[in-house]
This record gives structure tokens, sequence and C-alpha cells, in this order.
């Protein structure tokens, strides 16, 4: 059972780790642009979408395919280790 939640209390770490990473490497990456820092203004309709940004999708984003992905990963690695 200890081993349950020290797995569990990992993943949630090692999740935030990449949600920080990737919020760290979207504000460097996308500075000054007002289509891309996660914000309702100026003249869009949507958060960082419509307006002079361009039309809002409302489908999946990139970010949530890479965090399945990542999710599955582990799922994976847990299920591998358990073996």
């Amino acid at each position: 059972m200890r081993w349950r939640m020290l797995t569990v209390l990992n993943l949630v770490v090692y999740l935030k780790l990449v949600e920080f990473t990737l919020d760290s490497f979207m504000e460097i990456y996308y500075s000054g642009n007002c289509c891309s820092n996660g914000i309702k203004n100026y003249d869009e309709t949507g958060v960082d979408c419509g307006g002079s940004c361009g039309e809002c999708s409302g489908g999946v984003t990139w970010i949530w395919v890479v965090g399945i992905i990542i999710l599955v990963g582990i799922v994976v690695f847990i299920k591998k280790k358990r073996n």
C-alpha cells in the first residue's frame, strides 16, 4: 500500500513538473505575443483566439495530446514494473 501511495505521489509531482516546464517554455517562446499569453485580451473572443488571433477551434490542443501520451507511458511503465 505504501508503495502505491509513493507511486501516485511521484506521478503527481512528475506531472506538475512537466506542466511547469511546458508553461515556462511557452512563456519564454511566446513572450510578447498577445495571441499566446493564456489571457483573453485585446480583440480576442476567447482565450488566445478570435479577432486578430484567428479562429477559436474548441478542439483538442497539442498540450492535452502530450499530457495523455505522458500519462499512458507512465501507466505502461508502472504495469511493467509490477510484473
